[in-house]
């Protein structure tokens, strides 16, 4: 089977881990499964670096009538370079958070398009478990239900992702409730340890442009009373890029605010990421899949964020009370941070996020069952 990737990128960090553990999936099944990338999906040599093969696909928001014109021409395309689109057996949506009233309405329409095209062609389509919604914007639930209309199986991330789905399309036996996936994936850790007691914050642009009346500063502001409240408590801060555009900017502004030299690593293999945070002491993250890297390896840690995926990861940990926002004190700032490094207090934390881990890659594993099924047997595994 040709198997494509889509809705992930090698800009973002978490997207490319989801994309590396999808791709490492499908090789394990031992199959003749071929994974490929759209030819937008980064760079030649970034995909040829994954270890996977380009599919002709020009699928976009702004010119969606190229794509269903390169399919109409098909035949007379060379396919010595390029898999063509028509050849494509399923297709894993790994977009993480993108079906929402904080995106709009192009990416449902984008998608629905595609699926559509897909299905013709007796495709199977399968959204992996993401954030969804909310999707009260007008004509949003409409374009919602027409992508949900193409697929065999769709998995929410969290209980209120799972309610905005149900609340669009019922009670429908498509849909499921499964974690993120990256929790199974194994880490690389660094050639030269983080340092002991070390704290790895994890800044995230869209905390200035995706929060209702926050602003650059304000979200600055907090990032560097987190430092400070680090080094209080004992800890060695450091600054961890996530995305390689944008978060890069935050962490050399946060930087420059603070009195203490603090180091930031810009690491490109989302897989070594993954390796710093399990070898950190906490995390203070904004970006999910930096959270999801530090939950998953009981690695305590703090959490803001700019949608309602955070908390909820965080209530799957049982941890919910690790949420803080930039209109937190510094003072509650560092007492939250003191408290994941107090023995008393983090032993049994860290127990429990153990505990929760092993459930979460439980049902992680379950949800791949159910993929496999449905490809194998051409019927999904209830």
């Amino acid at each position: 089977m040709i198997i494509e990737t889509a809705g992930v990128n090698f800009d973002n960090k978490g997207a490319e881990l989801m994309m590396q553990a999808i791709i490492g999936r499908i090789r394990s099944w031992g199959n003749d499964d071929r994974p490929v990338l759209n030819i937008r999906c980064g760079t030649a040599e970034e995909r040829k670096a994954a270890g996977v093969e380009t599919l002709l696909d020009l699928t976009s928001s702004k010119l969606p009538f190229v794509q269903p014109l390169v399919e109409i021409f098909n035949p007379l395309i060379p396919s010595k370079t390029w898999i063509k689109s028509d050849r494509v057996d399923a297709i894993f949506d790994a977009s993480g958070f993108a079906y929402s009233d904080q995106w709009g309405i192009e990416w449902c329409e984008m998608m629905a398009g595609k699926f559509r095209r897909a299905k013709k062609r007796k495709a199977k389509v399968f959204m992996l478990p993401q954030a969804f919604g909310p999707f009260q914007k007008p004509g949003m639930k409409e374009a919602f239900r027409k992508v949900v209309d193409q697929v065999d199986l769709l998995f929410a991330r969290d209980e209120q992702s799972l309610e905005h789905v149900r609340n669009c399309v019922g009670e429908d036996p498509r849909v499921f409730l499964s974690p993120d996936f990256t929790n199974l994936t194994a880490p690389l850790y660094p050639t030269t340890p983080v340092p002991e007691k070390s704290a790895c914050l994890i800044p995230n642009l869209r905390m200035v442009d995706k929060v209702a009346g926050s602003d650059e500063q304000a979200y600055l502001t907090f990032f560097s009373h987190c430092i400070r409240g680090s080094i209080e408590a004992g800890l060695n801060p450091f600054i961890l890029v996530h995305q390689t555009h944008g978060d890069g900017t935050i962490a050399a502004k946060l930087q420059s605010m603070v009195t203490t030299p603090i180091d930031v690593i810009a690491e490109s293999n989302p897989l070594r990421i993954k390796g710093i945070i399990g070898q950190s002491h906490i995390a203070i993250s904004s970006r999910f899949h930096g959270l999801v890297s530090a939950l998953s390896q009981s690695v305590p840690a703090l959490a803001t964020g700019w949608s309602h995926k955070y908390k909820m990861l965080l209530q799957d940990y049982g941890c919910v009370d690790r949420l803080i926002t930039i209109q937190d004190s510094p003072e509650k700032i560092s007492q939250k941070i003191l408290e994941i490094t107090v023995p008393e207090f983090r032993d049994p934390l860290v127990a429990m996020l153990q505990k929760a881990s092993a459930k979460e890659k439980v049902a992680a594993e379950k949800m791949w069952n159910q993929i496999e099924t449905s490809l194998r047997f051409n019927q999904p595994s209830l």
